[in-house]
């Protein structure tokens, strides 16, 4: 059974999956700040273990109907509403877990809670035993899982290399795979079913990554850049909070690095750590690398202690479905994880040709009269849009909107056959109205517009399909079918269209 500091705080160093199903929660005053999906999955998860719960939530109860239903009726104290003191809902709480955004130390937090969370932190940290601890769904996850686990992180392609990641692990015949954290459902409410033989893929961001306390087995990393300095202040701090997953690591474990990311290829783990480095050329000692068309192998390791190698041939690069040298990159990542944990090269190259991508990232939506319609709404940064670009041979039409301007995205991705095509927003210009012609290539007649957005004739113009299939707080909604719909609507019913050009749908 679990140890105290006080009779009401729990002692999260004891805290562990044995002692939750030994009844350590049970009866136990346990906060909940949030009511978004990680929020949802805490509260299931404490109720299901014996836990009084209480849910903070700045929101009023109405906005939360949805929510709520989440709960499935389980029995939990709601203080809901802007009028609530955040403190209140945790007086006398032996624990309080958070959703991931939620932070004393990220300005986005809403000002009243952060000012009591930061409170809370330092009474804490000034040694004051009878102040609950503060933990994340992440951390909390990561303490509890009995297996190991592999975390995925990257300013872009993590969502892509979690997937494929976890589609190469799963092709072992003896190990069950878990995909969740950041992509998906929120890994605590799976954390009661896993075993040792278990492998988890745990997708980390950079909002998740600050709270942990204990690292993943392995630590793959697809490259660094700039993204959320509203949250982070300064780029410093962003690669830094992106380096803390890497440090983390535990003896034994390894870290999966990109060589030719700039800021990637600088980190060095402590001694104890496996580093396996990859490049899209001839791979380093120890790496993976592409050499004559192969994806290929040079001593990889095994973790499982037996001495074993892994070395040559893996898969012809032509075999991979997911376009772009990025996904080149991403899929070498995930290799090297499968060879880790001895999946067969074999096993690897089946599961990896497999592999069609995920939603919302370069994923083909329809091909019309020989145009393939792309749908890359996760391409929310300019390095990623230009990665996107230059996964498709030119002439590519593009249609995106964003805060610096369409030439600036233009200048990013290095192609001159590249037509940009949307709507400016906030500091850009409107690009001047037109008529739309009846007859033409089609980003001609979706690029003119009058005032009101209507193009002449009154037909209301498509909203461009990356406005509409924004993730909402719990994820996409009808991912696929939106976007076909509109892509129809952009063609008409009878579209006249010369020549043969690709689009590239990015989020604004």
């Amino acid at each position: 059974m679990m140890t105290m500091t006080t009779p009401d705080v729990l002692d999260l160093d004891t805290l562990t999956l044995a002692a939750v199903r030994a009844g350590a929660l049970r009866d136990r005053p346990v906060t909940v700040l949030g009511l978004a999906r990680s929020g949802i999955a805490l509260t299931r998860f404490f109720v299901d273990a014996g836990a009084a719960v209480t849910v903070y939530d700045g929101r009023r109860s109405d906005e939360l109907g949805e929510a709520i239903a989440a709960l499935g009726g389980r029995a939990v104290r709601l203080m809901l509403g802007p009028d609530v003191d955040p403190s209140a809902a945790w007086a006398g709480a032996s624990l309080v877990a958070t959703s991931p955004s939620i932070s004393p130390d990220f300005p986005t937090t809403e000002p009243a809670l952060r000012s009591a969370l930061r409170a809370l932190v330092d009474a804490r940290g000034a040694g004051d035993a009878t102040v609950p601890s503060l933990l994340s769904e992440a951390d909390l996850f990561l303490r509890l899982c009995p297996a190991p686990t592999v975390g995925v992180t990257g300013t872009k392609g993590k969502t892509t290399t979690s997937s494929l990641t976890a589609a190469i692990l799963a092709a072992h015949p003896s190990h069950p795979v878990i995909l969740g954290g950041n992509i998906g459902s929120p890994l605590i409410e799976r954390v009661s079913e896993l075993t040792p033989a278990h492998r988890v893929v745990d997708e980390l961001s950079e909002l998740q990554l600050p709270t942990l306390s204990r690292g993943t087995t392995v630590a793959a990393y697809m490259n660094v850049t700039a993204d959320h300095l509203d949250r982070h202040g300064t780029l410093e701090a962003y690669r830094a909070v992106k380096r803390r997953l890497m440090e983390l690591v535990p003896d034994g474990g390894a870290v999966v690095l990109n060589a030719e990311d700039a800021v990637v290829s600088t980190y060095e783990p402590r001694a104890g750590v496996t580093t396996v480095t990859y490049r899209r050329g001839a791979p380093v000692a120890g790496g993976m690398g592409v050499v004559d068309g192969w994806i290929v192998a040079d001593g990889v390791p095994a973790l499982d202690g037996g001495g074993r190698a892994s070395s040559g041939q893996i898969m012809p690069v032509a075999e991979l479905a997911i376009p772009g040298a990025h996904n080149i990159s991403n899929a070498l990542a995930g290799i090297a994880t499968g060879l880790l944990f001895s999946v067969e090269p074999e096993a690897i190259r089946s599961a990896a040709a497999a592999f069609t991508g995920v939603e919302h990232r370069l994923e083909h939506v329809a091909t019309v009269d020989g145009i393939r319609f792309i749908n890359d709404s996760q391409g929310t940064q300019p390095d990623a849009v230009a990665a996107a670009l230059r996964a498709f041979d030119a002439p590519i039409v593009l249609i995106a909107g964003g805060r610096e301007g369409d030439r600036h995205q233009r200048a990013r991705t290095g192609r001159r056959r590249t037509r940009v095509r949307g709507r400016a927003h906030r500091r850009e210009r409107p690009r001047p109205r037109g008529r739309v012609p009846r007859r033409g290539p089609l980003p001609d007649r979706a690029r003119a517009r009058s005032r009101d957005g209507r193009p002449p004739g009154g037909r209301p113009r498509a909203r461009r399909a990356t406005r509409d299939c924004q993730l909402g707080r719990d994820g996409p909604a009808q991912p696929g079918g939106r976007e076909l719909r509109h892509v129809r609507r952009l063609c008409g019913p009878r579209p006249r269209i010369q020549g043969r050009r690709r689009t590239v749908g990015g989020d604004p």
